[in-house]
């Protein structure tokens, strides 16, 4: 457990260890007694380690009641001790607020200490009647104060080394909560949870904006402790990022997220989403799927779009699923590879952006990808700069310009579909909904992932890279040629010598390629390293995805040449629209019970650069 971005307090009773003359006062600031916080039980570890004290040892401040403004005096020494308490040696300014507290402390007015601290890590230690207890690993002590409500009675000023727990007597009100029903806890412990919740939440976000956003560890703090609603500090920080210009092009307000990089739903809404029952409300209208209805009207609306009767609009951050075995396009029970195999099996969620990258070769080559867009897209792109030229004394130098052009990117619809069952709908213990998620996901990424590789530009298709003008080329032949090490070479130069981004380059090529690559010689007739073998090594790691084409056609060699991409692949931008579209055709399998379930999805690719791509489409297998 991590708690970051929020100063946290534990105050103490005091007594005597004094020194008039010197104005130095000793006292403990903490111990290891257990503190019930909305989280759960607190306790501080000791041991070696745990406490970073070297703001301490700098000499940090000594403050009245954790306000910066009222600074009282200075921390000399400081130490942990073997009865596992923290201990330190203030000294008292002279000016009048210091002086006027220093006396409070002599005429034992001012009777309790408070350390302000950080925890940075945190693990579960015992969970008891439902109430949790975690003992904090690795904390950071940032000041003393005297203040004026105590919260562990255990340490202050001139505590004894040995363990002095103060007795405590149980009053009336506190029988009485004793007597708590077992309903009570339990909405006790419910509201625990969602104060959890919310803790854990606020400080991701500011954990995600902590670079963009300055003074977010203030922001993070006053929300923490003033109760500000997760949806409220969204919009908080969203406002700061406005103000200051540093929202990126693809990340407007839909795409603002949670702890896990999801949208406009919360963690708790995200988790009570049913693709199946919004599936099940478009087959059938009188079923209960109100909540999902409401997040289809809202991202509709949110995109600007209406939606046409029969439609429902999913927001991405509920799109979860994993590529489990036997998650296939047809799914029923009855055939083990087509749905049986799942039934009883667990399969975990994970982000749909994430199960497109598992399907898609120039995903996993490392291609960027631009979630929740809206409108078109129009990205500044360099074309020529200034050069430096030699002059000679007395003359100037000749005027330079900088050119600039655009990649556009405008939305063309992907659509996919999956079948399944009546008894996969009902019988499948993980959910058809995990499956249905999964196969869509993963057919949206293969039809994403031939059309970034060999789109043919030609609306609605997008232009893939092999179809871009300006990429480089290496060519084998008249009639193609066997792929040798001097052809992936020769297509690392051309991107090379183009100024090309040196990391993520990677190959990407077919099976019937990297078989024949395995097989042939880095240099013939040596019978040594396999060119496979070396530019793996050597050059790049080559991704295989017979999503590369293997008929092309060059002169004789009719529909039998395979081709060779390779780049620079984060240069090569993904481009999705707004929501998943889904429809439901019930009646092509009317009979037996099954639906068929649609898919559409807005996507664009484009290349912001040619130059950091090259391509040999005529490479001999055969």
């Amino acid at each position: 457990m991590r708690i970051e971005g929020k100063q946290l307090c534990r105050a103490a009773t005091v007594d005597g260890a004094v020194d008039e003359k010197s104005r130095r006062v000793r006292l403990s600031f903490s111990s290891e007694e257990p503190y019930e916080r909305s989280w759960g039980v607190e306790i501080l570890d000791h041991s070696p380690g745990a406490v970073r004290l070297d703001r301490f040892k700098r000499g940090a401040a000594l403050l009245l009641d954790h306000d910066p403004s009222k600074h009282i005096g200075v921390i000399e020494q400081v130490e942990v001790s073997g009865d596992r308490k923290g201990r330190a040696v203030v000294r008292f300014g002279r000016a009048p607020r210091a002086e006027e507290a220093f006396r409070d402390v002599i005429d034992g007015i001012r009777n309790l200490v408070s350390v302000g601290y950080r925890i940075h890590k945190a693990v579960l230690d015992s969970t008891d009647n439902g109430m949790e207890t975690y003992r904090v690993t690795d904390w950071e002590p940032y000041e003393i104060s005297l203040v004026s409500v105590p919260a562990d009675p255990t340490v202050g000023i001139g505590r004894a080394h040995s363990f002095n727990r103060l007795e405590v007597r149980m009053d009336e009100s506190t029988e009485q909560e004793q007597q708590l029903s077992r309903s009570q806890r339990r909405a006790q412990r419910t509201a625990a949870e969602v104060e959890r919740e919310r803790a854990i939440e606020i400080a991701a976000i500011g954990a995600r904006f902590k670079d963009r956003v300055q003074g977010m560890d203030r922001m993070v703090e006053a929300a923490l402790n003033g109760g500000t609603t997760i949806d409220a500090f969204r919009e908080l920080v969203m406002d700061k990022l406005e103000e200051s210009r540093a929202l990126p092009l693809a990340e407007t307000r839909s795409s603002f997220a949670g702890v896990d990089g999801g949208g406009f739903l919360s963690q708790n809404e995200r988790q009570h989403y049913s693709l199946t029952r919004a599936i099940e409300s478009l087959i059938d209208p009188r079923m209960p799927a109100g909540f999902e209805l409401e997040v289809s009207d809202a991202a509709a609306k949110r995109l600007g779009r209406s939606l046409a009767p029969g439609r429902i609009c999913i927001p991405h951050e509920v799109l979860g699923g994993s590529l489990g075995p036997g998650a296939q396009r047809d799914l029923t029970v009855g055939t083990p590879t087509a749905g049986g195999h799942v039934v009883g099996t667990n399969l975990l969620a994970g982000g749909f952006i994430d199960l497109l990258r598992n399907a898609s070769s120039v995903m996993d080559a490392g291609a960027t990808v631009l979630p929740d867009l809206v409108g078109n897209v129009a990205i500044p792109r360099k074309t020529a700069g200034v050069t430096g030229a030699w002059v000679a004394e007395g003359n100037a130098p000749s005027e330079g310009d900088i050119t600039f052009d655009q990649v556009t990117m405008t939305p063309k619809t992907c659509a996919a579909f999956v079948d399944f069952s009546r008894k996969m709908r009902l019988q499948a213990t993980p959910g058809a909904e995990q499956i249905v998620r999964t196969d869509l996901a993963t057919a949206i990424a293969l039809a994403i992932d031939l059309a970034a590789l060999n789109g043919s530009g030609t609306p609605p298709v997008p232009r893939g890279v092999m179809n871009v003008s300006g990429i480089g080329s290496v060519a084998g032949g008249t009639d193609g040629a066997a792929p040798t090490w001097d052809h992936l070479v020769n297509l690392d130069a051309a991107i090379a010598n183009a100024n090309a981004p040196a990391e993520g380059r990677r190959f990407i090529t077919n099976s019937k390629v990297a078989g024949k690559l395995r097989r042939t010689q880095m240099f013939s007739s040596t019978n040594g390293e396999t060119v496979w073998q070396a530019a793996n090594e050597q050059i790049a790691p080559v991704i295989v995805s017979n999503q590369v084409p293997s008929n092309l056609t060059k002169g004789s060699s009719n529909g039998i040449c395979s081709a060779i991409v390779y780049g620079a692949w984060a240069e090569l931008l993904i481009g999705m629209w707004g929501a998943l579209e889904l429809m439901v055709d019930p009646y092509t399998f009317g009979t037996s019970g099954g639906v068929r379930v649609i898919a559409l999805q807005d996507v664009d690719i484009a290349v912001r650069h040619a130059a950091s791509f090259a391509a040999m489409a005529d490479a001999l297998t055969t």
